[in-house]
């Protein structure tokens, strides 16, 4: 019997570069949500429950877990030159991309997240390139 072989695709360094942004982003985003959650568990208490923004805080940080995990989904599909984390990363992108305008047209615009999504989509042009090496 013969085994068949499959020949995993070197990822480029563009590509390691992405994954490690992306699973950092991801990780940093936990984080914040892990401390701000200790923070409103210690500070408030019971008054917390009680606060009119309550609902609005545990949907945001619900948010807030979700969108790091799904960095660090993409970021593993990345290092393994998966063709839907590609997919999924150039979403995210034109989102962010999105995000930033509709904050520019409401004059509420943030310079970390610009530079974020500058980031990204830099990092995007150069992963284009290397779509064919993307199983």
């Amino acid at each position: 019997m013969m085994k068949s072989i499959t020949i995993k695709p070197e990822s480029p360094l563009v590509v390691k570069f992405a994954t490690w942004l992306m699973l950092l982003h991801g990780a940093i985003i936990l984080i914040f949500v892990f401390l701000l959650v200790l923070l409103g568990i210690f500070t408030k208490g019971k008054e917390l429950l009680s606060t009119p923004g309550f609902v609005s805080s545990i949907v945001s940080f619900i948010v807030m877990t979700l969108i790091a995990l799904i960095f660090i989904i993409i970021s593993f599909g990345l290092r393994r030159m998966r063709k839907w984390s590609l997919y999924a990363f150039t979403a995210v992108t034109i989102i962010k991309l999105i995000m930033i305008y509709n904050s520019y047209v409401n004059l509420s615009l943030d310079l970390i997240s610009v530079i974020e999504t500058a980031l990204q989509s830099i990092v995007l042009i150069f992963l284009l390139p290397a779509y064919k090496k993307f199983i």
